[in-house]
């Protein structure tokens, strides 16, 4: 005769491998390098990846870099380290050393009034901030003389390039007539199709770097991608103590330059770099 285990022992392993099969169920739908949900059993069907997990998965996966998923506990860790500065601007609006807040000024749009779309990078001139500069998503380069204020305070500013999407900005704060932009929208390397609405290929198509010396009137190419037009440059930052010193975040790694733009050098080789500090 068989020994067969009790009902109370029975219920307890059954619970165990209630939890094994769904952790296990879980990480396979929420790993994200996935790119689809596993084929059905039996099936040849590939389910794919909805938008909405995709963007998920990528925002969980930047925040999580370099472990696969973020630890427990660093919600709050990372809310420990930066109260004291939250605390102390608090205190610097309020304008007083009590710790109070006071309510800031309601957001008002300032345009450009006269046409819609995305605005991807903006540049404040450090020693005239009524000077602003705009870049569009597709909406190319744009600028004010008037902080914004005004409906037709912001103007479009022709680089004499085929230039859509302006995704980076930089003023030199040594010489402020002196200004980079960064050209192309690319989600994806290499893969750029002018607003189609398409996650891994949505955007607009970049030419490479562009420099002006006079505010804006005229420009030239510094790094020079116009044959190769889905690449993007995401980020441009000035060294703040040598202004001849520049790096530019792009789809296709990290390049500097140390003579203003002359010439460039890849100084990090990783794929859609999209923010430098420094």
């Amino acid at each position: 005769m068989l020994n067969t285990p009790s009902k109370s022992r029975q219920i307890p392993v059954l619970r165990s491998l209630l939890v094994i099969s769904a952790a296990l169920f879980l990480g396979t739908m929420f790993t994200p390098e996935r790119s689809g949900t596993p084929v059905n059993e039996g099936r040849e069907e590939i389910i794919p990846l909805s938008d909405a997990m995709a963007s998920m998965q990528f925002l969980t996966a930047q925040r999580a870099y370099p472990l696969e998923d973020i630890p427990p506990g660093a919600y709050s860790s990372a809310f420990e380290r930066a109260e004291p500065a939250m605390r102390t601007a608090r205190q610097l609006s309020a304008g007083s050393a009590t710790d109070t807040w006071t309510v800031p000024t309601p957001w008002q749009s300032i345009g450009p009034k006269n046409l819609g779309g995305r605005t991807i990078a903006l540049a404040i001139n450090p020693l005239n901030t009524q000077v602003i500069y705009a870049g569009g998503a597709t909406g190319g380069l744009w600028r004010t003389d008037t902080g914004g204020i005004g409906a037709t305070a912001w103007h479009y500013i022709e680089t004499g390039l085929p230039v859509l999407g302006v995704h980076a900005i930089a003023i030199d704060p040594a010489d402020t007539s002196v200004v980079y932009i960064g050209t192309g929208e690319v989600y994806n390397r290499a893969n750029s199709m002018g607003s189609i609405y398409i996650r891994t290929t949505r955007g607009s198509y970049g030419i490479g770097l562009l420099k002006s010396t006079d505010s804006g009137l005229t420009w030239e190419k510094s790094i020079d991608w116009s044959y190769d037009e889905g690449r993007g440059v995401h980020e441009i930052v000035i060294d703040p103590y040598d202004h001849t010193r520049i790096w530019a975040g792009t789809s296709e790694g990290v390049y500097r330059t140390t003579d203003a733009g002359m010439t460039w050098d890849q100084v990090l080789d990783v794929q859609m770099a999209v923010d430098i500090a420094v």
